[in-house]
């Protein structure tokens, strides 16, 4: 009975040092990708395109997203080049 407490007591160890790499490498890779988002944003102000939006302004959001090449003004050409207004089309295209 001693020997399968003991051998539990190591497939324990064993998972927890598995979880602590886990952890470990899901830092990193949220490290790295704020890193990646923060280069790919550059010095584009997304608060710019929110006020087109909150103003219903379509024409000058999508003049704002052609001029300023990053992964936000993507998903809003996108999302304005979508087949319908309809969530569902939006969703699809963003």
């Amino acid at each position: 009975m001693a020997n399968w407490i003991q051998f539990m007591g190591l497939g324990a160890r064993f998972i927890m040092l598995i979880l602590l790499c886990l952890s470990v490498w899901s830092v990193g890779i949220m490290i790295d990708r704020r890193k990646v988002f923060a280069k790919e944003l550059g010095s584009v102000k997304a608060s710019d395109g929110m006020k087109f939006i909150h103003a219903k302004n379509w024409a000058a959001l999508k003049g704002w997203a052609e001029g300023n090449p990053c992964f936000v003004s993507g998903a809003a050409l996108s999302a304005l080049n979508a087949e319908s207004n309809q969530p569902e089309a939006i969703d699809r295209a963003v």
